[in-house]
């Protein structure tokens, strides 16, 4: 008996590499579909030129005057009135399976007219261990009242390895407030 070849066939290594790719974008897919409704993930970027972080900051969602969160973009400008309330909710962070961290919290700063201090700050308390991939750390304690001449949220990413901790990757965005 003849075998019949069918008429459109695929050899085993274009089949193969079909395969890898499908499984590499699953498993991205999957490492950034950690469901929030307030986090849109970001590409996770080193600060300074450095070696790529092992944890970074994968989104933020900020909430103005009591409405509806809504992701915010690194470096975004966004526009208040003086008197608005800004609260920053659903820090979002990825880790490497590298990373030498055991938990991560969150430390935002609101600047004033270029200059950075940190007395205005909101945190967020140390959280649960975590574990290779992306999640969430938590809710901003707390909110700012904007006032002019505020420019710049800064969020630090911090974690924590053993007894040592280190800030890993920064987030920030710009204020545009009217007075």
């Amino acid at each position: 008996m003849r075998s019949v070849k069918p008429k459109y066939s695929m050899s085993p290594k274009p089949r193969l590499a079909i395969c890898v790719v499908m499984a590499l974008l699953l498993g991205l897919l999957a490492a950034c579909s950690t469901p929030t409704p307030t986090a849109t993930p970001v590409a996770c970027t080193p600060v300074g030129g450095a070696i790529e972080p092992s944890v970074c900051v994968a989104g933020v969602s900020v909430q103005v005057n009591d409405g509806t969160p809504r992701p915010v973009k690194y470096e975004e400008q966004m526009a208040l009135k003086a008197g608005d309330t800004l609260k920053l909710v659903g820090l979002r962070y990825c880790a490497s399976s590298e990373a030498m961290a055991d938990k991560v919290s969150g430390e935002a700063y609101l600047f004033k007219n270029r200059v950075e201090d940190d007395t205005n700050g909101l945190f967020i308390r140390v959280g649960p261990p975590i574990s290779a991939g992306c999640g969430l750390v938590g809710d901003f304690e707390g909110n700012w009242t904007v006032e002019s001449g505020q420019r710049r949220v800064v969020i630090a990413l911090v974690h924590y390895f053993r007894d040592a901790s280190e800030v890993d990757d920064r987030f920030f965005f710009n204020l545009d407030v009217a007075p």
